[in-house]
């Protein structure tokens, strides 16, 4: 009975990938394998492992999963502790943003909301209104007024140089992705994609057709 019911599962090596991201995490500790990583380790196979928590622990290090674990859990007791004291005409729309929180934190356990834009952009929608939210108790919050601090221009400055860094990247990424499908179907021997932040996201197939493409320059 119980080798029909191992035979019959499938968990689509989910176990597998698990296995290997927790390998990695403790053959690298404590930094990890680096970003973006599980999708070129040298295996044409899945891109992420799956599961927020140990796909952060092969890759960023076992000490940051560990943290990442803790706020999850620390923001699942502030939502449990905020429940018990919003007001009633409040509880219905509260419910529902809980929901959507408790259904992202669930699926990045094993899918690949995370990963994906549009699906992450979903997951930070939801994890923002739920702790976003203000009660009808609560007073508005009040404008400041006056000059902006210099540290917070500063701060706006350096975060749209990332962003504008991260959407050029991000789209020369989508056009490798684009023109090494069919080498990576090559390579793997069946018409199957290994998403990471785009459709194909196995780094090595795209460094196949643009080995000296400059986001891979610190492969070498």
């Amino acid at each position: 009975m119980l080798r029909l019911f191992y035979e019959s599962r499938s968990d689509s090596n989910r176990f597998d990938l698990w296995r290997t991201a927790i390998e990695y995490s403790l053959e690298n500790f404590p930094f990890g394998i680096g970003p973006m990583q599980f999708a070129g380790d040298g295996r044409l196979s899945y891109a992420h492992a799956h599961n927020i928590i140990l796909n952060t622990a092969a890759e960023w290090g076992l000490p940051i999963a560990l943290m990442l674990l803790a706020l999850i859990l620390y923001g699942c007791w502030k939502i449990y502790r905020r429940s018990q004291v919003i007001p009633d005409q409040d509880k219905p729309i509260y419910a529902c943003l809980v929901m959507a929180f408790v259904g992202v934190i669930v699926n990045v356990q094993f899918a690949g909301a995370h990963i994906f834009p549009l699906s992450s952009l979903v997951m930070a929608l939801a994890i923002g209104l739920v702790f976003g939210y203000r009660d009808s108790h609560q007073p508005l919050p009040q404008r400041h007024v006056g000059p902006v601090p210099i540290q917070a221009t500063l701060l706006w400055a350096g975060m749209m140089l990332m962003m504008a860094y991260l959407l050029h990247a991000g789209m020369e990424l989508y056009w490798l992705s684009l023109d090494s499908r069919l080498l990576c179907m090559q390579e793997v021997g069946r018409a199957y994609l290994y998403p990471r932040f785009w459709a194909q996201g196995r780094l090595e197939c795209m460094q196949m057709v643009a080995p000296d493409h400059w986001l891979f320059w610190t492969w070498r």
